[in-house]
């Protein structure tokens, strides 16, 4: 295995291998278990000792941009999950007492309210990422960290 094939992992950012003669169009991380698209992957840096460098930061691909989802202190100081796309706060939430309604209503009801909000969701991210994405794309971001 020559250090031509020693790629970052775009989920854990630890070096891994791909053989030479990979056909395949994802490889897997060893350490995490991730798998990523061969050809979004950045090559593997050494340091000055000639050790492998652990890569600081999720490797984002050329035309991706960062979607992170983070705890943030919100409104009265509590907790609460935030999605962040390029380092900017999506200004998204739900009306969690109108879901709630929406439950005492009945199975039928509350699925078409989530349906409803997955729409309006996909619609936002798309909008600021200024391009249409849909609800897996948006699933695959929370753990890549790129979309």
């Amino acid at each position: 295995m020559s250090d031509n094939n020693i790629y970052y992992c775009q989920h854990c950012g630890i070096p891994f291998s791909v053989p030479d003669d990979w056909k395949k169009e994802y490889a897997g991380c060893q350490t995490c278990g991730g798998s990523s698209k061969v050809n979004d992957l950045k090559r593997a840096e050494k340091d000055t000792k000639g050790q492998w460098v652990v890569s600081k930061e999720k490797i984002i691909p050329e035309g991706k941009i960062k979607f992170e989802v983070k705890m943030r202190k919100g409104n009265n100081d509590a907790l609460e999950k935030a999605i962040f796309i390029d380092d900017e706060l999506l200004d998204w939430s739900v009306d969690v007492s109108s879901l709630v309604e929406a439950m005492k209503m009945g199975p039928k009801f509350y699925k078409s309210v989530q349906r409803d909000i997955e729409k309006h969701f996909t619609e936002s991210v798309s909008e600021v990422v200024g391009r249409k994405v849909d609800a897996e794309e948006i699933k695959k971001a929370t753990i890549m960290g790129w979309i």
